[in-house]
């Protein structure tokens, strides 16, 4: 095994090209950039769908990039999501955009992302059968991972805990949801650990 990425370029008479450099494939136009990409659930270990969205990048008047994102299916296996997104990254490699009119029409009339920090709710150790587990609250803001430790304590409770703050989080507010994890902090006597909570919600 040399290591080498095969490179996948191509050029269509429009303009358009389509390029893979071994992290998946960006579709380039004259003013945007398509992608497609695997979304994945918000809660670990849930039952919520792996998501396939056609992402579309541009640039605001100065010059930062914005992205507009549109689902265009949902399956309950990772494996099926990723084969979806290898199907529409064929089909913009063979057809260009030709092959996905309708969604990039759809995709463009969607709302700009805004770039808030993305927040997940999840046990360590994942296994179910372990006698003790800590539920965080992971944050991600672009490459950076933080980890703020809510409770430690039996499997069960902990899985209370997550559902409880899972629901808060399902109403949209991130700051009632900050707030709802450092209650349950305080109830677990892990205050200490939960206050780069607090931090993140001040940064911003």
């Amino acid at each position: 095994m040399t290591g080498e990425q095969t490179i996948t370029r191509k050029e269509f008479p429009n303009g358009d090209v389509a390029l893979d450099e071994g992290e998946g494939l960006v579709y380039r136009t004259t003013d945007a950039a398509y992608s497609v990409e695997l979304d994945l659930p918000k809660r670990l270990l849930s039952d919520e769908p792996y998501g396939v969205d056609l992402v579309r990048t541009t640039h605001d008047a100065q010059g930062d990039e914005r992205q507009q994102r549109l689902t265009l299916a949902e399956y309950r296996s990772q494996m099926a999501a990723e084969e979806h997104v290898r199907e529409v990254e064929q089909t913009l490699l063979d057809q260009g955009r030709e092959g996905l009119d309708v969604e990039m029409n759809l995709v463009t009339a969607m709302p700009y992302e805004t770039d808030e920090p993305l927040y997940l709710i999840g046990l360590y150790p994942p296994a179910p059968d372990v006698a003790f587990a800590t539920l965080n609250v992971l944050r991600f803001d672009g490459d950076r991972l933080d980890i703020a430790p809510v409770a430690r304590g039996p499997v069960a409770e902990m899985a209370g805990i997550e559902q409880r703050l899972f629901e808060v989080q399902a109403e949209g507010d991130t700051d009632v949801f900050l707030k709802a994890a450092t209650a349950e902090a305080v109830r677990s006597h892990t205050l200490a650990p939960i206050l780069p909570c607090l931090a993140w919600k001040e940064s911003n």
